[in-house]
């Protein structure tokens, strides 16, 4: 049986970790040839995140957690934003992306290695990464998180709302 090799990549948050994970663990849930390996940013002031991660990888068996190496954080003037951190903080983990994909790709004799790596899949704020999969011959894939489905859905669906007031759509019966 053939098997797949999925990666992911997220944001080091709760929020967008626990999205990732769910997606992958259903992933494989649907079809066994399908395994994952989530590569994790490390960030020592997010306990939380490292109580959920060594959770997960207690009980999920299709999923494997790999802690990409520490790097130094940005200092705060090469940033004027919480969203320039987050990208410079991407974009210094790129070598380390990079490498933990050439390993997976090489040949390996561990089982959960065995397959091709059949595509990457990048969160929201981790698009620097689409570079390192063109590189390699990957696909890549945008995860987009529920977040962000909510607002697509707000303004997807909002010219539909009915154009009566208010107070005659909400009103519930008694």
């Amino acid at each position: 049986m053939t098997k797949f090799h999925v990666v992911f990549i997220s944001t080091p948050g709760i929020g967008n970790l626990v999205p990732l994970v769910e997606f992958a663990q259903l992933l494989g849930n649907h079809d066994r040839r399908f395994h994952a390996t989530i590569l994790i940013i490390n960030m020592s002031q997010r306990p939380i995140v490292n109580t959920y991660i060594q959770s997960r990888a207690a009980t999920c068996t299709n999923i494997r957690f790999l802690h990409l190496p520490a790097v130094d954080p940005p200092s705060p003037d090469q940033y004027g934003s919480s969203m320039g951190y987050i990208s410079l903080l991407m974009q210094s983990h790129k070598t380390h992306v990079k490498n933990a994909l050439t390993n997976l790709m090489s040949p390996a004799s561990d089982e959960f290695n065995s397959g091709r790596v059949a595509g990457l899949f990048v969160g929201m704020f981790c698009t620097s990464m689409i570079d390192v999969a063109n590189e390699l011959d990957i696909p890549c894939y945008l995860f987009p998180l529920p977040q962000q489905h909510f607002s697509a859905s707000c303004f997807t669906f909002l010219p539909w709302m009915p154009k009566s007031p208010l107070s005659l759509v909400t009103r519930i019966p008694s």
